[in-house]
């Protein structure tokens, strides 16, 4: 008789992998942080710099619009 089946397989973690386990949450944490911490946008005093980039069709179509609404 044929299995047709296959057992699952269990894999241990790699040695490199066992070594970091505990010094890699907390420095991924601190990334997770810096990456979801959201300063408040006002663009009354902002001078950050936004560059818009469209097709020929883009910018004959709505740059005009855009333009006159900023």
């Amino acid at each position: 008789m044929i299995c047709l089946f296959a057992l699952p397989v269990v894999c241990a973690p790699p040695p490199l992998r066992l070594r970091f386990r505990n010094s890699c949450p907390p420095v991924l944490l601190q990334i997770q942080v810096a990456l979801w911490e959201r300063s408040i946008f006002d663009p009354a005093t902002s001078d950050r710099v936004f560059a818009i980039g469209m097709s020929d069709f883009g910018g004959f179509t709505l740059l005009p619009r855009l333009v006159q609404t900023l």
